[in-house]
């Protein structure tokens, strides 16, 4: 019995993922607020392509574009304010490691307007939280597959993980288009921050057949 296994998220891959598959978005709702950083959603193309898959299942949105690096828990809770105002059935993130994790902990948010900065670390695990698609643009947090969202504590500016079943997306798409309007420092960068993980995987004392199984097969193609 594997159980970190059981909530991964359903993920679809390959060129042009998101418009081949744009039935999907429908079966979440008819509104989702789009969270995302000033620039990765349009340099990518991600937020074009989300865009029109939402326009043909005629779903409203909302985009929030206020993501930073190391993002504040206090913009996640304004983001979970948003959705909240704007009567958002689920989330959207598009972007890296930190829109990503931003949009897990906005959907959580966005169900519990009682959450100040200590309440989300502090929470009820698992809480109640909004469906949340998420749409990679780097290749390195491994994000959009993970139970985790890096947020940085506005009380103590220190970055502070949270993590459960309500940090798991609903659906993961992976199209490697999405990456290639990364920097060649920025693309080395998150080449070696997948490759950390996986080492990090294999020499764990917590480590599973499944988890040595991925690590022993990924770790010579990231090479």
């Amino acid at each position: 019995m594997y159980p970190n296994l059981i909530n991964t998220p359903k993920i679809y891959s390959g060129k042009n993922c998101v418009l081949d598959n744009a039935n999907i978005f429908a079966t979440y709702g008819k509104k989702c607020l789009i969270v995302t950083s000033r620039t990765a959603g349009e340099k990518s193309g991600a937020l074009a392509d989300v865009v029109k898959a939402l326009e043909v299942n005629d779903i409203g949105y909302e985009v929030f574009n206020k993501i930073t690096e190391n993002p504040l828990v206090s913009t996640v809770i304004e983001g979970g304010a948003v959705a909240r105002e704007f009567g958002a059935d689920f989330i959207i993130g598009i972007g890296g490691g930190s829109p990503l994790d931003a949009s897990k902990a906005i959907a959580i948010c966005a169900q519990n307007p009682q959450y100040d900065i200590d309440g989300l670390y502090n929470r009820k695990n698992p809480s109640k939280a909004l469906p949340v698609i998420l749409v990679g643009t780097t290749s390195g947090t491994g994000s959009e597959v993970t139970g985790v969202s890096v947020l940085t504590n506005d009380n103590t500016m220190q970055k502070k993980s949270i993590g459960g079943a309500d940090c798991y997306g609903a659906v993961a798409f992976c199209d490697a288009k999405y990456t290639h309007s990364m920097s060649y420092d920025v693309t080395v960068s998150t080449a070696l921050d997948a490759f950390a993980h996986t080492v990090e995987g294999f020499f764990s004392p917590r480590c599973t057949e499944y988890a040595f199984m991925y690590a022993k097969m990924a770790l010579p193609l990231l090479y």
